[in-house]
């Protein structure tokens, strides 16, 4: 290919102060710059000639030609309707309203269209809500298909960060449809990440302005010389745009990581989400907000809102209200908050025992299929009394006696070496 645009006439072109740029060519597209219409039409015969001595030809079909002259009396620049032709068959000619694609990105003569972004996300939210889908799926085609059909056009244009949000906000807006979750559901809990306890939807007010300053970033520090000369031409306004300081729900943050880590601390430190703080030690409890495909739909969204803390009840309802009744309604004199509906209300004290077994169940077999021997429930006796161990572990002569337990969202084990 180098020895095609070298027939191109590299001297002929774009005019940058210390450099000129001939041509632009990905994959299957190219495109060619010059000074004149009869530059152009020559460069074009010239570059037609070496495509067929390496087997290739040009296809006019498929062609579109801009001439754009500078009236200097005006001062403004005006699209020349002059037609060319390869090997006797024409090539259009762009008008006003003629667009093309170039990288998946749209233009017209004058430049790049700016899209309505907005709508375009709310169309697809539209069509996933009206589309018959579980809760999960779509869920998973938003954060999977539909936010990154719209990264990169984002990233190159120059969307105002308003908008971003407006985005993000009609996204949630949708999510909260689907789940029935409440207004007041924590913003960090639709963001964060999912081995942090979150739904990990992006957030585009977020991530697009740190993807927009990382590129332009490395544009500005290439070891291209035109690379370098287009940026301080063409984008200082958007290096100077990209610069400004990006906020997670008032942290700044300079990077992903860093956007990633304020997101869940943000829903860490909400009312309803504070118990997910060290959810990220285990990520097998967080798999199946990714891998649902098998749960019903009610399952997980109940799940879901159980996660995110905001479930219906009592104390959770009267929050910020007049003093009211907020005792449990199993009549146990305690105040009803999620804690103690799972942990100590005796209404749920059956649904709790099944709970603790499923779970020392699952951590038995897991410790199967990693080679130990597994002891379940083994009644051991110390003098005159005897202990029960949920689990024992043995391996190369150790024993691990584990106990599953539930204080304050912490899992207790217990490690010892049997003799």
């Amino acid at each position: 290919m180098e020895e095609i645009l070298m027939a191109a006439n590299p001297n002929d072109g774009y005019q940058l102060p210390s450099s000129t740029i001939s041509t632009l060519a990905y994959a299957d597209d190219l495109v060619l710059f010059a000074h004149s219409p009869g530059a152009l039409g020559l460069k074009l015969e010239r570059v037609a000639a070496a495509l067929r001595l390496a087997g290739m030809e040009i296809n006019a079909a498929k062609s579109i030609t801009f001439t754009i002259s500078a009236n200097t009396h005006s001062k403004n620049l005006c699209l020349d309707n002059i037609g060319y032709t390869l090997d006797g068959v024409s090539i259009a000619a762009a008008d006003m309203e003629t667009r093309v694609k170039y990288l998946g990105l749209q233009f017209t003569w004058k430049g790049q269209i700016s899209y309505k972004d907005t709508a375009r996300l709310a169309e697809y939210c539209q069509e996933l809500t009206s589309a018959p889908l579980k809760p999960q799926q779509r869920i998973h085609i938003l954060r999977q298909v539909a936010l990154p059909k719209l990264h990169h056009q984002l990233v190159l244009s120059s969307i105002h960060r308003r908008t971003l949000k407006a985005m993000d906000i009609s996204c949630r807006h949708y999510v909260r449809r689907w789940l029935k979750l409440p207004n007041d559901t924590s913003t960090a809990f639709f963001h964060a990440k999912t081995r942090d306890g979150g739904l990990g939807l992006t957030s585009l007010a977020t991530s697009i302005p740190l993807w927009r300053r990382s590129r332009l970033t490395k544009l500005i520090t290439s070891e291209h010389p035109v690379v370098r000369d287009v940026v301080s031409i063409c984008l200082t306004k958007a290096l100077t745009v990209a610069n400004e300081p990006v906020f997670v729900m008032g942290t700044v943050v300079n990077d992903k990581e860093e956007a990633a880590l304020a997101w869940k601390l943000a829903m860490n430190a909400s009312l309803d989400c504070a118990d997910l703080g060290i959810i990220h030690e285990t990520p097998e409890s967080s798999n199946w907000t990714v891998r649902s495909s098998r749960m019903a739909p009610s399952l997980y969204i109940r799940g879901l809102q159980l996660r995110a803390g905001t479930l219906g009840t009592k104390s959770r309802q009267q929050r910020g209200r007049a003093q009211m009744d907020k005792l449990c309604r199993r009549g146990c004199g305690q105040t009803e908050t999620l804690p103690h509906i799972l942990q100590s209300c005796p209404a749920a004290h059956a649904a709790r025992c099944v709970r603790h077994n499923r779970v020392a169940k699952s951590i038995a077999i897991s410790l199967r299929r990693k080679g130990y021997r597994v002891y379940e429930e083994p009644i051991i006796r110390t003098g005159t009394t005897y202990c029960k161990p949920d689990i024992i572990a043995c391996q190369d002569g150790l024993g691990f006696v584990i106990d599953v337990a539930w204080s304050q969202a912490i899992v207790y084990m217990r490690v010892g070496t049997l003799r």
